[in-house]
């Protein structure tokens, strides 16, 4: 194949870009590649979020994108993603480029998401997991949100004058190269105004925003207590 002026990585990823907006990629997976186009809610099936290698459907690797982009992509029978065909050659291999760009290692992570099972006439329930960061930059876990409840605070469990208080909260400190526990007795999600009742062993979605722009998607247990690790 002929080479171009510029072959290098960093060029075909700026070409790509431009194929990336000019193709409408950005009314689904949004113009960061983080799955929240405009048009992301209408669709049956989530768009990838394109910084999570994990979640490509068929692989994270530019072979697989490039097929992905040009043959389409379905959940069974259905289509997930709309074919391509139109894009072929450096096109296609530019766009790849420019997708496989916006990986960035899985740094954040979550583990033993839980949410405290109470009586059906609960509007108000606690969840708990532990939030690990394997960068050498400390995070910020700014929010948490659910459609279960109408909306989630983080709060925090005190000890003043020989008394627990529990106090809101702006933020959840996540050190570089640790984890912070949202357990009970220390920092935890207060999920108010219960859209309707929780029941045991559901899995109930969990978003999670960080500092840093990233979000983590998790689903929660309700239960009694914390899940057993596998």
């Amino acid at each position: 194949r002929a080479r171009r002026a510029d072959d290098s990585p960093a060029a075909a990823a700026a070409r790509g870009r431009a194929l990336y907006r000019s193709q409408g990629c950005a009314a689904c997976h949004g113009p960061e590649g983080r799955g929240d186009g405009p048009v992301a809610g209408t669709l049956s099936f989530p768009p990838t979020d394109f910084r999570r290698p994990e979640a490509y459907r068929r692989g994270a690797a530019a072979a697989a994108i490039r097929a992905s982009i040009h043959d389409g992509v379905r959940e069974g029978a259905a289509p997930a993603m709309p074919a391509f065909p139109g894009l072929a050659g450096r096109d296609l291999e530019d766009l790849a480029a420019y997708v496989a760009s916006l990986q960035a290692p899985a740094a954040l992570s979550a583990r033993g998401a839980w949410i405290r099972l109470l009586p059906p006439v609960s509007r108000t329930t606690a969840a708990y997991l532990t939030v690990a960061n394997a960068s050498d930059r400390p995070r910020v876990l700014e929010s948490i949100s659910t459609p279960a409840a109408r909306s989630v605070e983080l709060h925090r469990m005190t000890t003043a004058d020989g008394m627990m208080e529990m106090r809101e909260v702006a933020e959840v400190p996540v050190p570089a190269n640790g984890s912070v526990s949202l357990a009970p007795g220390g920092y935890h999600a207060m999920l108010i105004g219960l859209k309707r009742p929780l029941t045991r062993g559901e899995l109930v979605p969990l978003l999670l925003r960080f500092d840093d722009g990233t979000s983590l998607r998790v689903s929660a247990v309700v239960g009694d207590a914390a899940p057993e690790a596998p």
